[in-house]
Formats: structure tokens, C-alpha cells, sequence
């Protein structure tokens, strides 16, 4: 975060079968305060999002570039993109710019992939086709199709192009001072309102020693039911 001037916190969490996104909403310049309502948060689609830091415009522009491109390869193809896939675009098109004209972004992506059908389960049902030299076989009963369970995933990717999937993080000057804290308090298999109260615990810890400190954060949840927002006050 040492190379931006901007004044970004995002944070970052995974749960149990959601994702939890939280971003300061203040838009910075020097010592002014521009905006006090901006979303740094962009939802990609229906299940995945990202928190965006860095210098005023370039997150606009990535953040926008990303998700038409996202929005094209749906309407293209008529399928959307595992959180991985997505991922692994970010920080290609991140690495790609880096010797050419570099975005100033650091990135909290997360999001929830749908659950889908298992094709290969059912690849043992053979069909077959009676011709009139041939006996028909009968074919095999079919095996059950498998549901893959929905799978919370979250990547720290920072402007350089380098990537890590993370059960939590925390960018821009959060960075600082929240890492501990998550540590601490993050578990494995969190319900809902556990993640909350860890996200609490982390606005908290920013309330107390950030100098600079941010008044309210744009909180989003992302689950296979889609994303939800809310605004949370640093207590």
C-alpha cells in the first residue's frame, strides 16, 4: 500500500458457505475528503465480487473492464466463469498491463461457484443404437448425478500481478493492522453471524488505532443465493 496515496481499507473473510467483502466509502484527495459514498466494491455477477484499492480512476477502469469482459464471455457462451477462471483473468490482465501501462489497483476478489452437476458421474451410461444387422443391447441403468457442494473461494491480487488464494486478507492501510486480528478470531466453517462478528471486531480495530479513520464501511456478502449489501458503522 506504500506506493498509493489513496486512503483505501478493503477486508476481506471466507465462511462456511458465503464470502464477506468490507470497504471503506470515503474517496480521498490529499487532505480532502471528495466523497463519503463510494462503493469499492463491484459485483461481478450474480456470485462473485471484488474490493478495489488504488489511485482515484484506475479502479473505476479495471473494475468496469473486468466485469464487461465477464458479462461478454456469459452472453457468448452462455456460462459463467468458476471463481478460479475469474481469478486467474484478474491477475493476467494485471501482469499483462505491468510493462505496458500499469493499474494501480490492489485486489480482494470472492465470490461462491454455483453448485453444478457432475457430468463424468453419468459418463458410464452408454447409449445404444439397434440397426436393423444389429441385436440391441441393453444399455446401463445410469449412475446418480453428483452436485459438487458450493465452494466460498477469496484472492488477494496486488498490482504487480501476483496472486494467493487466502482464507482472509485485508488491503490497502487495513493491511497494517488487521492481520492479527484475523488470525485470532478467523475459524474454519464460520456461520454467517460469526463472520459478522469477526468483521466487527476488525472495524473496531481500525476505529481504535487508525489515524485516519474511516466512518462507515460498504459490507457485502456473496452466497449461491447472490450478493447482499449493507453499510456498517465503525464502533
Amino acid at each position: 500500500p506504500g506506493i498509493f496515496r489513496s486512503m483505501d481499507s478493503v477486508i476481506g473473510l471466507v465462511g462456511k458457505d458465503y464470502v464477506l467483502i468490507a470497504a471503506d466509502r470515503n474517496v480521498a484527495h490529499s487532505i480532502v475528503v471528495v466523497r463519503s459514498d463510494f462503493d469499492k466494491i463491484m459485483p461481478l455477477d450474480a456470485t462473485k465480487m471484488m474490493g478495489i484499492t488504488g489511485e482515484p480512476g484506475d479502479p473505476v477502469q479495471f473494475g468496469e473492464y473486468v466485469q464487461k469482459n465477464l458479462k461478454l464471455h456469459q452472453l457468448t457462451y452462455d456460462v459463467d466463469l468458476p471463481c478460479q477462471a475469474v481469478a486467474s483473468f484478474i491477475r493476467t490482465e494485471l501482469a499483462s498491463a505491468l510493462r505496458q501501462r500499469p493499474y494501480q489497483v490492489n485486489i480482494v476478489f470472492g465470490g461462491v461457484d454455483r453448485p453444478h452437476k457432475d457430468l463424468g458421474a453419468a459418463a458410464g451410461a452408454d447409449v445404444s443404437v439397434a440397426s436393423a444387422e444389429s441385436t440391441p443391447v441393453a444399455s446401463p441403468v445410469p449412475a446418480p448425478e453428483y452436485v459438487s457442494p458450493p465452494r466460498p473461494m477469496l484472492y488477494h491480487i496486488d498490482y504487480l500481478g501476483s496472486m494467493v488464494e487466502v482464507p482472509f486478507t485485508a488491503q490497502g492501510y487495513a493491511g497494517h493492522f488487521l492481520f492479527g486480528t484475523l488470525d485470532k478470531y478467523w475459524k474454519p466453517g464460520m456461520n454467517l453471524e460469526e463472520g459478522k462478528a469477526v468483521l466487527a471486531r476488525c472495524l473496531h480495530e481500525l476505529k481504535t488505532r487508525f489515524l485516519l479513520q474511516p466512518t462507515e464501511f460498504c459490507c457485502k456478502c456473496a452466497s449461491v443465493e447472490g450478493i447482499s449489501t449493507w453499510i456498517e458503522a465503525a464502533q
